[in-house]
């Protein structure tokens, strides 16, 4: 009986021992770890102007976030393609931007 109890305890701990390593990986897993994506940092936007980015993916992207942006600009998807991908904005902005797959 007290080899159960024992074995018993020593199963709940390594359970507990496997969720917290589990815990600590999930918590510093990165956005970029999860998602075929490439950012683009601080780029600067013309009103009206479009702008023409390198496609760093193997294949066209199908979304954008936009994870900061220094003005209410409304940004403007132009043609992507396996190479560029194309934006516009109706003001003058500065963002930064993550393409993904």
């Amino acid at each position: 009986m007290i080899w159960k109890k024992f074995a018993k305890i020593f199963e709940e701990k390594a359970y507990f021992n496997f969720l917290d390593y589990l815990w600590y990986g999930l918590k510093s897993l990165r956005f970029e770890d999860n998602f075929e994506s490439f950012t683009i940092t601080d780029l600067s936007l013309t009103a009206g102007t479009e702008e023409i980015i390198s496609n760093q993916l193997k294949v066209i992207p199908t979304k954008r976030i936009i994870l900061k942006k220094t003005t209410h600009a409304s940004i403007i998807d132009g043609v992507w393609d396996l190479d560029n991908v194309r934006i516009t904005s109706d003001t003058n902005t500065v963002i930064t931007i993550v393409f993904m797959a």
